[in-house]
């Protein structure tokens, strides 16, 4: 992988509690860092919520910068080596967007059954 693309070049040989898995399935959406990282994700939502679009950015760069500082990798997996792999800023901080929106809208549809 080429640096534009990964934070670090490192082979990772399995997440650990703490690393946040990208990518798609049972593993990721099961792996212990993911379940926390979709619980902490949770106390910004009202925050994001609220946030006009630019003000947005600055709630997933906090968030980003929080689980950085709390020792949080952001990685994926190398399928032709079995490596894992850091992802770029960029990408971790895509997957935080997908996260909060995907909470936005579990929010909105739950209001909406209360009715």
């Amino acid at each position: 992988k080429n640096s534009l693309t990964t934070m670090h070049c490192a082979n990772i040989s399995y997440p650990e509690e703490k690393d946040v898995v990208c990518g798609r399935g049972r593993f990721s959406v099961e792996f212990i860092g993911n379940k926390r990282f979709r619980s902490f994700v949770q106390q910004y939502l009202n925050e994001y919520c609220s946030a006009a679009r630019r003000e947005k950015t600055k709630v997933i760069e906090a968030v980003f910068q929080n689980l950085r500082e709390n020792g949080s990798r952001f990685l994926k997996k190398d399928t032709s080596s079995g490596f894992w792999y850091e992802v770029s800023e960029n990408e971790a901080k895509l997957k935080i967007g997908h996260v909060l929106r995907d909470a936005k809208m579990h929010t909105v549809r739950a209001k909406e059954q209360r009715r």
